[in-house]
């Protein structure tokens, strides 16, 4: 079970985080480890996350799986999405730039305020050690398999969080979110 992932939240997001960084760029590594931060703080604060995005458990630890192909320019099978994202970010190497900004429009004050926060916490870490910090996380340690990029799963994520009686409710708005994005192109 998956929230509903937001292109233009993820992109408003990414750019909350460049917008902090000296001249407007980060590795992208590192940024996706602070938008998995953000996201899993977010859901531990409001049970939900910022982006809506499917985390997965790669072996350099969990990342958010559409944010990371539309960061590497990985979705041309969806050119919408990867339009949006091009307008505001470009890929630069190992960096990811912000060229246009976006606003932040679809983001709360919270969000916005959360992935400052992270940004202070973690913006001048190496994509190693952010690495290596991610490692540690429960759910990353309960999911990772080498043999593939497995999802992180609400239930374990919320155990690793210490929510674990907030699932069968989460999941039931989860279900009924999807319906109603589903019927209405939310």
């Amino acid at each position: 079970m998956s929230f509903h992932f937001d292109t233009l939240k993820a992109v408003q997001a990414t750019a909350v985080l460049l917008k902090k960084a000296s001249d407007r760029s980060h590795n992208y590594t590192a940024v996706i480890k602070m938008l998995y931060l953000a996201d899993r703080e977010s859901h531990a604060e409001t049970d939900a996350p910022i982006t809506g995005d499917r985390p997965i458990a790669l072996e350099r630890g969990p990342i958010l799986s559409c944010t990371l192909d539309l960061m590497k320019e990985k979705l041309p099978e969806d050119e919408e999405q990867q339009a949006l994202w091009s307008k505001y970010i470009r890929k630069d190497g190992y960096a990811i730039k912000l060229v246009l900004d976006p606003g932040d429009s679809e983001l709360s004050d919270f969000e916005v305020q959360k992935l400052e926060q992270i940004f202070q916490e973690h913006g001048n870490k190496t994509f190693w050690q952010l690495i290596y910090e991610t490692h540690s996380l429960p759910e990353w340690q309960e999911t990772f398999s080498r043999a593939e990029n497995s999802q992180i799963h609400l239930r374990t994520l919320l155990k690793a969080l210490n929510m674990d009686d907030r699932y069968d409710e989460l999941s039931t708005s989860q279900i009924e979110d999807a319906h109603f994005a589903k019927l209405f192109g939310a």
